[in-house]
């Protein structure tokens, strides 16, 4: 309540002083969250392409995620989708793949060299 009050009040004396200024705070403030929107989702873009033409994005890959093992089932903007060998799929946020919780051992076979 107190934190409403004093949000109100605020607002009272910004619209006081000057109805401009009560109106460029409110637009800047819009503005950095379209900003933040806009820079998070271009972030997200980049490692979804750089996954997806990348040498990782392959069958033989294996990656290990939160104690889950699985291969790279499919890339998405949001995320990676990892399927081990009994079918279950597990989804990776793409915010995880720079926090160093994705290992991916070398699995290639000898008969795949």
């Amino acid at each position: 309540m107190a934190i409403n009050q004093t949000a109100q009040t605020i607002i009272e004396i910004l619209d006081a002083v000057s109805p401009e200024l009560y109106f460029l705070l409110f637009k800047g403030i819009i503005g950095l969250i379209i900003l933040n929107i806009i820079i998070s989702s271009t972030k997200n873009v980049a490692i979804y392409v750089r996954l997806r033409f990348s040498d990782l994005f392959s069958r033989r890959n294996v990656i290990i995620y939160d104690g889950f093992e699985g291969v790279i089932e499919e890339v998405s903007f949001n995320g990676i989708f990892i399927k081990n060998l009994n079918g279950v799929t597990k989804f990776i946020p793409l915010n995880r793949w720079y926090m160093g919780d994705i290992r991916y051992p070398n699995t290639l076979n000898k008969d795949d060299k």
